[in-house]
């Protein structure tokens, strides 16, 4: 990218269709406003131009956009970072997290319950009720689960009865 003082010894542009608005534009490319060295034609890279201002904004706004993204990227990787790498153990004095009881036999069970949920509510209902009956049925297997391993961790079982 060139500078002002580069700039300076310059000729200027000599646009003819792009407004001197589009980054072929020597001057738009260098960020600077055209002079009276320039011989473009339908110029609208002066200071009070309304398309120029207009394209600033959008080029500012993508610009926070831009660090936005950059931001929630880094804040999520960060999280995952985090998060442990393999489950942990318990030893056999330590209760069991819920999410260790998550075994594939319960998301088996849970997958049945959602698609028996999803049948009945189809033949039943019209389709967005359908959506919320599964949805709803999820949460209740889920409420489930977690009520189980609180059990489990009381009673030091490590076994789910009727679960669905």
């Amino acid at each position: 990218m060139r500078s002002w003082d580069n700039w300076q010894s310059l000729e200027g542009c000599n646009c003819k269709r792009s407004g001197c608005l589009k980054n072929y534009c020597e001057c738009y490319e260098a960020k600077v406003l055209c002079t009276s060295l320039c011989r473009c034609c339908g110029c609208k890279n002066f200071e009070e131009s309304p398309e120029r201002k207009t394209l600033m904004h959008l080029a500012d706004a993508a610009e926070v956009r831009k660090q936005q993204q950059r931001a929630a990227k880094a804040h999520l990787s960060s999280q995952i970072d985090s998060m442990p790498s393999r489950i942990p153990t318990a030893s056999a004095s330590e209760s069991r997290l819920p999410f260790m009881f998550i075994t594939p036999e319960v998301i088996e069970a849970t997958c049945r319950c959602l698609l028996a949920k999803a049948e009945d509510a189809e033949e039943t209902s019209l389709p967005q009720n359908a959506e919320r009956a599964v949805l709803q049925e999820f949460g209740r297997c889920l409420t489930q689960i977690i009520h189980a391993a609180n059990r489990a961790n009381r009673k030091g079982n490590t076994t789910f009865n009727n679960f669905c």
